[in-house]
């Protein structure tokens, strides 16, 4: 297990260092109302615990039950087509790269819209996330590399045939529809009624969705910012080195966990600004804790994916490190950012 206690961390930070005030205008809530199938998921309690959370409570928000995506990736992707469009009236072919949720969410936005995608898979997704994705009647390319080089190829892709990328990473020259994805994840956090928790654990990939949730926060909690903590797998924990060193870099490691969705080397170049300055402490865990989480969401009743369950298991494992939680840290937020694809051991 890695574990970075971040002494990079500003002492007060104001959304206003990372984004304007139109970022927060509600615009993303109002469309994603709009759309057949939104319900509003409520926070539920983790009621069924280990002992050694037993002296927290433990609010979970439980993207599985997202329209029928069942993750909470459907957010960023519609909102930033459906942006994309108003301001580029005409007929589009949308393109991305993904581990699988963020690839079927721009499939299935493409498709409600009557435009078509393609969809830019490394080699190690499950063959079940990519028949999911055509479903959604998205055309699948499997890259035979890693996350980085799919993103570089859909890039490559949008460039040669006048495609749109809609990528759920930044990178120099790439950051306007990044910046929508991310406003469009705000939905998450303004349907919902919550006390206001001490600590907030984040699962990060590239880093666009944690950035998101720290900015709402900083935006509506100004005086009472919780603590955040960044849960990766160990093997792919590039927001933990990345905040260590002070700038970008690729993580080490092998890049295949069971953690697909967050099997992102390399972290997005605006996300990190906000994670770097904000984030409390990182966390790199191993793949025998998502089980862990799973069985205990499962106790609980509640649909988790690989993914999904990470921020349970990062939760876990933040418990048994001296000194990341007190007594103060009574209200603790965790996300179950996707539910399981049955019969397999990659979840989307």
């Amino acid at each position: 297990m890695k574990h970075f206690t971040n002494f990079r961390k500003g002492f007060k930070n104001s959304f206003t260092d990372f984004v304007s005030d139109d970022f927060f205008d509600g615009e993303e809530l109002d469309f994603h109302r709009s759309i057949n199938g939104y319900k509003p998921i409520p926070l539920t309690q983790l009621i069924t615990k280990p002992p050694v959370l037993s002296n927290r409570n433990i609010w979970i928000k439980d993207e599985s039950k997202r329209f029928h995506l069942k993750a909470f990736k459907a957010l960023g992707a519609s909102f930033a087509i459906k942006k994309f469009i108003d301001n580029n009236p005409g007929q589009y072919v949308f393109c991305t790269a993904t581990d699988g949720n963020h690839g079927r969410a721009v499939a299935w936005a493409s498709a409600i819209n009557c435009m078509q995608a393609v969809i830019f898979v490394p080699i190690s997704v499950a063959n079940e996330t990519i028949q999911l994705i055509r479903q959604e009647r998205a055309e699948v390319r499997v890259v035979n590399s890693d996350y980085d080089h799919a993103v570089k190829v859909a890039a490559e892709f949008a460039h040669d045939t006048g495609s749109v990328l809609i990528q759920d990473t930044s990178f120099e020259g790439y950051s306007e529809i990044p910046g929508l994805i991310m406003k469009g994840y705000l939905t998450q956090m303004r349907e919902s009624e919550f006390t206001l928790p001490d600590t907030v654990i984040l699962q990060a990939g590239v880093g666009t969705w944690a950035a998101s949730v720290i900015l709402f926060f900083l935006k509506y909690f100004p005086d009472n910012i919780p603590k955040f903590i960044i849960v990766e797998p160990e093997e792919v924990a590039g927001c933990l080195e990345s905040a260590k060193v002070g700038y970008i870099v690729k993580a080490s490691g092998k890049y295949q966990t069971v953690m697909a969705g967050l099997n992102c080397p390399t972290p997005a170049t605006e996300a990190i600004k906000v994670l770097t300055r904000c984030v409390d402490h990182f966390i790199g865990i191993p793949d025998e804790l998502v089980s862990q989480a799973q069985e205990i969401y499962k106790k609980n009743e509640i649909d988790s994916g690989s993914t999904g369950a990470s921020g349970l298991a990062g939760l876990l494992a933040v418990a048994e490190i001296e000194g990341l939680l007190d007594e103060s840290d009574k209200n603790i937020l965790i996300f179950n950012t996707e539910g399981k694809i049955s019969n397999d051991s990659e979840d989307l």
